[in-house]
């Protein structure tokens, strides 16, 4: 049987009782789930295709982006004797930009507090702000500023591969980067005291973020999980378990199959960068029973980030707005702790 090469790195599949033992093994502990925050492990994960993770000498390389500040737009939309509220539209004019980040708003909570101020950097969920602008918005009014990123909606489109999830996650990341450029530009801003919080989907670019720029001194991550294909493939999220259903059957494949499929197209995976992100400057908030993102993901990236502070709470992936007001004073605490004190 042909050899598996990943690198340098030799693999021979298996054959007689070794395929047996591989098929037993790959039973009882479904593919996607034998990740760790640099290699697969495990019996199954020798004879699996490897995706090709990025190195760190490859990050600048396959995130670049235009380094020129971009013109902005500012639109005055709320203002009390806390904060005032902007949203702010980027510009991003030259060729080299991607259609996705040519311009897109941040929604900017600017302290009525005087002076340069410690400011939050805030990735919402999967779809829309609204939730992500209720933090901003406590933030806000206890004297930070907080700038939230509005990403594009993503359509999945069921005849092209999965290289459009990677196209997403990694679009999303570069519009993370784009907005740093900014804030730490910004007149109000501290740049020496900037953090990141994330919800969900939020959560997953920001924990990548984390590891690629070093001007965030802590993160917070909200309902966070990894790796993408096993969040994808055993989700209970409505819409993307219809989509993972039709293209499982359109490709007679089983949705562990298909996890694998996803797990070779995606280069964005938080579990890659975890070890480059320093433990003690990032919490987590966790649900224990999650039906979203499982609660096993969120456990593996929590180990794969050397089990950081972490928050849980017996609550599911939607009904933890519950808990919101106590996740706010938590990471308003951690930021005071991070940003406020170590100054």
């Amino acid at each position: 049987m042909k050899p598996l090469t990943r690198y340098h790195r030799q693999i021979t599949a298996p054959e007689g009782a070794g395929a047996a033992l591989h098929s037993v093994v790959a039973y009882f502990k479904p593919a996607s789930a034998l990740v760790t925050s640099n290699f697969y492990v495990g019996y199954t994960s020798l004879y699996m295709p490897q995706p090709l993770f990025l190195l760190p000498h490859e990050w600048n390389s396959y995130y670049t982006y235009s380094k020129h500040l971009p013109a902005h737009s500012a639109i005055p939309l709320k203002s009390n004797r806390h904060y005032q509220v902007k949203k702010i539209c980027l510009r991003y004019p030259t060729a080299a930009e991607t259609e996705a980040n040519r311009e897109f708003n941040v929604y900017l909570y600017e302290s009525s507090l005087a002076g340069r101020l410690p400011t939050i950097l805030i990735n919402p969920i999967f779809r829309g702000t609204r939730i992500a602008r209720v933090f901003a918005q406590y933030f806000a009014r206890r004297g930070f500023n907080a700038a939230v990123v509005e990403h594009d909606p993503f359509t999945y489109d069921t005849s092209r591969d999965f290289d459009q999830i990677e196209h997403y996650l990694k679009n999303a990341v570069i519009r993370d980067l784009k907005v740093l450029d900014w804030i730490v530009q910004h007149e109000k801003t501290d740049s020496q005291r900037i953090g990141t919080f994330g919800i969900s989907f939020g959560a997953i670019i920001g924990s990548v973020v984390a590891a690629l720029d070093a001007r965030p001194k802590c993160h917070v991550l909200a309902l966070a999980g990894a790796p993408v294909s096993g969040i994808i493939s055993r989700t209970r999220h409505r819409r993307i378990l219809k989509l993972v259903r039709h293209t499982a059957r359109k490709r007679e494949k089983s949705p562990r199959d298909l996890a694998w499929d996803i797990l070779r197209h995606i280069k964005t995976e938080p579990l890659f960068f975890a070890k480059h992100v320093k433990t003690e400057n990032v919490a987590m908030y966790i649900s224990l029973f999650d039906r979203v993102v499982r609660p096993v993901y969120a456990r593996r990236l929590w180990r794969a980030l050397g089990k950081p502070k972490a928050f849980f709470v017996p609550f599911g992936h939607y009904t933890s707005i519950i808990s919101y007001p106590y996740a706010g004073r938590l990471a308003y605490r951690f930021y005071k702790e991070k940003l406020v004190s170590a100054n």
